[in-house]
C-alpha cells in the first residue's frame, strides 16, 4: 500500500485500527525487531519502520578510542 495517492487513504485507516490497542507497543517492537517489510505494525508503517530503524542504526558513541 502506498503512503501517497489513494494509498493514504488506506494506511490511516489502518493505522486508526491500532489505536488504543493495548499491545500496540509489543506489536511495534515486534515489527523492527523482526525487520517487517510491509503492512501497519503498532500503529506505524512500512516507511515509518524503515526510517525508525535507520536511526536506531547509527552507533552510540564511546569514550574508547579506535585502535
Amino acid at each position: 500500500m502506498g503512503e501517497t495517492g489513494p494509498g493514504a487513504v488506506q494506511l490511516e485507516e489502518a493505522k486508526k485500527i491500532c489505536t488504543g490497542c493495548p499491545v500496540r507497543a509489543l506489536c511495534l517492537e515486534f515489527a523492527l525487531d523482526s525487520r517487517q517489510q510491509d503492512g501497519v505494525w503498532g500503529g506505524i508503517s512500512a516507511e515509518e519502520r524503515r526510517r525508525m530503524r535507520r536511526r536506531r542504526a547509527w552507533p552510540a558513541t564511546t569514550d574508547t578510542p579506535a585502535a
